[in-house]
């Protein structure tokens, strides 16, 4: 290679979902850094027009293919040929299996390895089991062949060199970052927002609410935290106009989760706001008012990569309550106050602290702040660009 390459970055996640956000601000980033190398970004035609490159060196290449596809598998290497790349940055596990040119890909996490997600699928068992080998035969052959696999976290990158049997000095550790537009501009205990009781009207929301925001996969503990909320109302009066809001995506998992509330009789304290917002998303701007307007951030989940919510959390001066699990330890370091995820009077016990304890809030959202500071987009892009001119020197 010369002093300067084509790189080339699979971004059709664009915009939707984690892995789309950390390609967004990945993205984003490297058009501030890097004036030197060209970049074609890959993106899906509804993500095309999204996207509007800032810096010359960057331009928009149209691959419409489905993820996790057939056609994905042969479309993507013709493609990025055509394009004459010379270092591919795969955003996601789903590498071509026929690509052979030079490649980083990045896993977020291997949570579909360890946990299933079987009641999901119409199809019948033999096929779900076959579509998993397939799965995990594919991300090792990937992950063998790649320069360089990114991970967000250290837990993340034990998983990795443990369960696709690479050495960890492959494996490089990129700490996410959080959305500017999420941040508190002031580092005050609460932010006044004029349309908050607007908003959250519009979710028929009622203050004061416990929340949390994410997927609701299996392993992320809904019911246990079902079960301790449950108990929160029902041993201590104080707390019995307290709400429990679940910010999550419309799909077969939160369907589930609210057919488990309305059996639990819980239905008039616990709020889903996707099924009220359009499309079955919260938009960014509510969902920032939702997080500020909080009492604690309580997360259950017994396996992350990240744990991105937990930065959204400390941005809007919110306590966080959560699982000392996988790695939010990692994340949330001495911010937080931690349960065992598999114990419902633990989770109770630790919620109820933080509830009544107005000291101790103040200080864990004052802790917040300062932890948010160790995590940065520019950091994880600046990691990133080191890692592709490490390679072109190779």
């Amino acid at each position: 290679m010369t002093n300067s390459m084509k790189i080339g970055i699979d971004a059709r996640f664009y915009g939707i979902t984690g892995i789309g956000r950390y390609a967004k601000n990945l993205i984003k980033n490297l058009e501030e850094l890097d004036r030197k190398n060209n970049y074609a970004i890959f993106l899906w035609k509804k993500a095309f027009d999204a996207y509007h490159p800032q810096n010359p060196n960057f331009k928009k290449v149209l691959a419409d293919y489905p993820l996790y596809s057939f056609v994905e598998q042969i479309r993507m290497p013709i493609l990025i040929r055509r394009e004459r790349i010379d270092l591919m940055h795969f955003t996601n596990f789903n590498v071509p299996v026929f690509y052979f040119g030079k490649y980083v890909m990045t896993v977020h996490d291997l949570i579909h390895m360890e946990y299933s997600t079987f009641g999901s699928t119409t199809r019948f068992l033999p096929y779900y089991l076959l579509k998993k080998f397939i799965y995990s035969w594919a991300i090792r052959w990937a992950a063998w062949r790649a320069q360089k696999i990114f991970v967000p976290s250290e837990d993340a990158k034990n998983d990795v060199v443990r369960k696709l049997w690479v050495k960890p000095e492959k494996v490089v550790v990129t700490y996410e970052g959080i959305d500017e537009k999420l941040k508190v501009k002031s580092e005050k205990l609460k932010v006044t927002i004029k349309n908050s009781k607007f908003t959250l009207d519009k979710y028929k929301i009622k203050k004061p609410y416990l929340l949390y925001v994410g997927t609701m996969y299996p392993h992320k503990n809904h019911e246990q935290l079902l079960l301790a909320f449950k108990n929160l109302l029902t041993i201590n009066n104080q707390q019995s106009t307290t709400r429990l809001v679940l910010v999550a995506k419309v799909d077969f998992f939160s369907k589930r989760i609210k057919e488990k509330v309305a059996q639990m009789g819980l239905f008039d304290s616990v709020v889903l706001p996707g099924f009220t917002a359009q499309d079955g998303y919260v938009p960014d701007d509510d969902l920032k008012i939702i997080y500020q307007n909080a009492d604690a951030y309580v997360f259950p989940s017994l396996k992350e990569g990240f744990g991105l919510p937990i930065l959204e959390a400390f941005a809007a001066g919110v306590p966080v309550v959560c699982s000392n699990a996988s790695s939010l330890p990692e994340v949330a370091g001495g911010a937080a106050i931690y349960f065992d995820p598999y114990n419902i009077d633990d989770i109770l016990k630790k919620v109820e602290l933080v509830l009544v304890n107005k000291e101790l809030r103040n200080e864990l959202v004052q802790k917040g702040y300062k932890r948010l500071r160790k995590f940065s987009w520019n950091e994880m892009a600046k990691k990133t660009l080191n890692i592709y001119e490490q390679i072109r020197k190779s």
